[in-house]
């Protein structure tokens, strides 16, 4: 099996605030070192921080929870909720085990795109109307995500 040296890279991860840096080669080429790599759909990092996952993972849910608010507000909402569980949900919660968030700031970016998703029942509700609905009846998900690991 051959490997394409343009295709290889190296992460290095370390407590240490030095890193030794080494060349390494592969086919008489300079394998290049990088900060970020994405694996399995989980981004990582040299210093083993999830923000960028977080960070990244928010912005596509976020991006498919406005696609489904624009294409299914007239639908039932049971639909909505089956839609909003499998295809943002499942987004937010893919390789959680490894990642579980442990910073404020973190279950906060988390938590805001769950928060977005209880839909109004009706358009004539005001905003303060939608955030009390959503209070009681949870309209997307069945439990906070920060509840998740609890059970």
């Amino acid at each position: 099996m051959s490997f394409n040296p343009s295709k290889c890279y190296i992460l290095t991860t370390s407590q240490n605030r030095w890193i030794n840096t080494f060349l390494y080669y592969l086919c008489g080429c300079v394998v290049r070192k990088v900060p970020t790599s994405k694996y399995l759909g989980v981004t990582l990092n040299e210093d083993l921080q999830w923000n960028a996952h977080i960070k990244t993972i928010c912005a596509s849910a976020s991006r498919t929870l406005g696609f489904l608010r624009r294409n299914l507000k007239r639908c039932p909402t049971e639909l909505q909720e089956l839609a909003y569980r499998a295809l943002v949900r499942s987004k937010l919660e893919y390789a959680c085990s490894v990642w579980d968030p442990y910073l404020t700031k973190d279950k906060n970016l988390l938590e805001n795109i769950q928060e977005r998703s209880t839909l109004c029942p009706t358009r004539s509700q005001t905003k303060q109307q939608c955030h009390q609905h959503a209070k009681q009846s949870r309209v997307g998900p069945a439990r906070r995500l920060s509840d998740r690991s609890k059970h």
